[in-house]
């Protein structure tokens, strides 16, 4: 009798034990990271001045990003995600600028740029069980927000593309800033636990206006979009 009272307690204990792991799994959580991203721009115009790997300085165009965030439950979470660019430029190609007046071909010597997207970003956890799995931290996420750009070049200024090896008709220095929309989507496996590691591969949608007031590549390009390539650590705090 006492065994089988034993046994009985036991089994107890153990459901409850199982109960509680359940519903600390349903438990929402913060977390914090930050983040290296790899940018690919897709637009010929801007990828031509900003390369995914300058040769010329033996650099890799990147973007640092932090992220803070709440886990509502295993299968969706909301984080605030901002991230910048500071990247120096200089490529030896250029572009055609039309001021109105003369349509004059740009090389910039040096090309400064700084962008500064603030976005919120909403994550889903499709293939989140109760028990434990690799697939519980795969997600899809979308997200957006305005973005800060801000470009500076020293061009060279010539009449046409080929005269570029010939003395300039003058060298002078430019610089345009702004605020735009964006907006991600993006996909990835995040860490599991307290610390770990994840990767993320998003898409950025950036649209520009028509036509800027400086001969920068943000005054020609159509958009500013690239493929971002990242690698996150992240804290959970639970």
């Amino acid at each position: 009798m006492r065994k089988i009272i034993l046994i009985l307690i036991l089994v107890s204990a153990s459901n409850n034990f199982v109960s509680a792991q359940m519903k600390d799994r349903d438990k929402g959580n913060y977390y914090a990271g930050v983040g290296y991203s790899l940018l690919i721009f897709t637009s010929s115009d801007v990828s031509r001045i900003y390369p995914v790997l300058n040769l010329n300085t033996s650099s890799f165009l990147s973007e640092i990003n932090i992220s803070a965030g709440y886990k509502f439950n295993r299968h969706i979470a909301l984080e605030f995600n901002p991230a910048f660019v500071f990247a120096q430029s200089s490529n030896n190609k250029g572009f055609y600028y039309n001021d109105g007046i003369s349509n004059y071909y740009y090389l910039p010597n040096k090309a400064n740029l700084f962008t500064l997207p603030i976005n919120v970003k909403m994550k889903l956890y499709p293939l989140a069980k109760k028990t434990f799995s690799f697939v519980n931290n795969i997600f899809i996420g979308i997200g957006g927000g305005p973005m800060y750009i801000q470009e500076s070049y020293d061009n060279a200024v010539y009449t046409q593309e080929y005269n570029y090896s010939t003395n300039p008709i003058k060298f002078a220095s430019y610089s345009n800033s702004f605020w735009r929309y964006n907006a991600t989507i993006s996909g990835g496996y995040d860490y599991a636990g307290q610390i770990g590691l994840g990767f993320e591969f998003s898409y950025r949608i950036v649209p520009l206006a028509i036509h800027g007031p400086a001969p920068v590549i943000t005054s020609v390009a159509s958009n500013f979009n690239s493929i971002n390539l990242s690698v996150k650590a992240s804290f959970g705090f639970w």
